[in-house]
């Protein structure tokens, strides 16, 4: 197993990255006591840039549908969207099929499980 021993093998993030980060967050824009908010909870409620708060207006104003469970037309714009989503996924973590991926509830909690599968490469 190797061990990354230079921390700073990764370029910093510089203050025009951060503020630029920041303004993708529309409730970073958010202060509290006079201070920029600063979010840290994410393992409760993760905070969601405008693109997908877009997205999601887009979904629940034009497709507001169940996915894969009707033959009615928004149902099936739905599924086309959701498939093409699993396929976009599927290319990003180099997924051999679509059906390689998985959805879990508390991800952390999985991504950090050890079981004999997941450690046998090690």
């Amino acid at each position: 197993m190797k061990i990354e021993t230079n921390l700073l093998a990764h370029p910093v993030a510089t203050e025009v990255d951060v503020a630029r980060w920041r303004n993708d967050f529309p409730i970073l824009q958010e202060t509290i006591g006079g201070k920029p908010l600063v979010y840290l909870d994410n393992a409760a409620t993760t905070q969601k840039p405008q693109s997908v708060i877009a997205a999601e207006v887009e979904y629940y104003s034009h497709t507001n549908a169940n996915v894969h469970r009707g033959v009615h037309t928004l149902s099936q714009h739905a599924t086309d969207d959701y498939e093409a989503a699993r396929g976009k996924i599927q290319r990003f973590i180099n997924a051999a099929s679509r059906v390689c991926q998985a959805s879990v509830a508390h991800f952390t909690r999985a991504g950090n499980s050890r079981t004999p599968a997941s450690t046998s490469s090690l």
